[in-house]
């Protein structure tokens, strides 16, 4: 197993739309991908909103065929409908 740590940086004031986005689309979409999503986390500074969580994946294929459906899937198009500004950083963790 491989764990995926994502870091999305934003608008402080866009931090609350990103977490609901997560939740009520990205998360969904993951898990019908075979994924497992822990967190979210969120932290609010001087920089801006952070929001932190971590997916977990059986390997490097699946977690590359993963975003692949991710990307593609119908619900998490229809979620980016309305954009949120944001970084993105990942480290790719393993045992």
């Amino acid at each position: 197993m491989i764990a995926e740590f994502r870091t999305y940086g934003c608008a402080a004031t866009d931090l609350a739309r990103l977490v609901e986005r997560l939740r009520a689309a990205a998360v969904p979409v993951l898990r019908d991908a075979g994924a497992e999503v822990v967190g979210p986390w969120t932290r609010v500074s001087d920089k801006g909103g952070e929001l932190f969580y971590i997916v977990h994946w059986r390997d490097a294929t699946h977690m590359e065929n993963g975003w692949l459906e991710f990307v593609r899937d119908p619900r998490w198009i229809q979620a980016r409908q309305h954009p949120i500004p944001i970084t993105v950083s990942r480290d790719i963790w393993s045992p």
